[in-house]
């Protein structure tokens, strides 16, 4: 089966170019089902592959339909049909394209075969053309926790810290619901969480608040559970020092490629923003170097980009 994809149409629409026979024995989910190559003269895309839980589930014709009404109105006929089932209603979105909207987000990682009654929209169809069967697949929802390095309120106050971090999210989910899963505690206490979460509802930063430093080395334990929000599989736990106020160390380096190249060193103290860091820090082969220091943190600038 060969597939050709169109970007006008929502992610997970599937033009038809060259179709197999139409096979089907029952309604497993799991089939493979061929479609009729028929079916090409009447339908020009469908909703496959992988899509999100909340997407819409769309099937555009060839050709203007007289059936179409630009009313707003869910559609009458029963055109649609899903196993497992989906509650939603049917909208004409122009002359040729129809969507079902879903009353409720489809359960992750469910794979689903769709019926369209084709035979509804159009007169004389021969009867292994009335339906229109198609599969799709909802994504698998997991998540990532990525902690960054503890930063001070205050340059000057040492005491009292944050502790940033991102989780990000295989398919979109309510901010609210992804809130449940992380947990944080020092000596035993729980620590508070404030969060942000980007428009995409994938990308949710947070900051771990008040983390003490103290004389005797600490440490923070971060746990996530996706099981209460039903993401199985999905447990972990993350240990965080947070060194003595009386060391100081280097407690990070990584480097990074885009949108600019350059070393991010992470410190357990703030650094002097007028500090001259020339022969401090030193890159091989290369002399000139450019810095730039925030908080804790020194990101150094090559003047040539770097491979190898």
């Amino acid at each position: 089966m060969q597939y050709f994809k169109n970007s006008i149409l929502q992610k997970g629409i599937t033009f038809i170019i060259i179709l197999t026979a139409f096979v089907r024995c029952g309604n497993d989910p799991n089939e493979i089902i061929e479609i009729n190559p028929a079916f090409s003269e009447h339908i020009s895309a469908f909703t496959s592959g992988v899509i999100s839980s909340e997407s819409t589930i769309r099937i555009r014709l060839m050709e203007n339909n007289i059936h179409f009404k630009d009313d707003g109105e869910p559609i009458d006929n029963d055109l649609f049909d899903f196993s497992p089932n989906i509650k939603g209603d049917a909208y004409w979105i122009d002359e040729r394209t129809i969507e079902f909207h879903s009353k409720e987000n489809m359960p992750s990682g469910t794979p689903f075969i769709g019926e369209f009654e084709l035979g509804e929209l159009i007169d004389g169809l021969p009867n292994d053309l009335e339906t229109f069967v198609f599969q799709f697949q909802t994504i698998q929802q997991a998540f990532s926790v990525d902690l960054g390095t503890y930063k001070t309120y205050e340059k000057t106050k040492l005491k009292l810290n944050k502790l940033p971090g991102t989780i990000i999210t295989a398919d979109v989910i309510e901010n609210e619901e992804i809130e449940k899963v992380l947990s944080a505690n020092q000596d035993d206490k729980q620590l508070s969480i404030t969060w942000e979460h980007e428009s995409d509802r994938k990308i949710h930063h947070f900051t771990i608040e008040k983390v003490v430093r103290k004389e005797a080395a600490e440490e923070v334990v971060v746990n996530w559970n996706g099981n209460v929000i039903d993401i199985v599989d999905s447990e972990g736990e993350e240990i965080v020092e947070i060194p003595s106020l009386s060391d100081f160390k280097v407690l990070n380096i990584e480097v990074f490629q885009q949108p600019e190249q350059y070393i991010l060193l992470e410190f357990s103290d703030p650094i002097n923003e007028t500090q001259n860091l020339k022969g401090l820090i030193r890159l091989k082969n290369s002399n000139t170097l450019r810095y730039i220091i925030d908080n804790n943190q020194i990101k150094i600038f090559p003047p040539i980009r770097q491979t190898g």
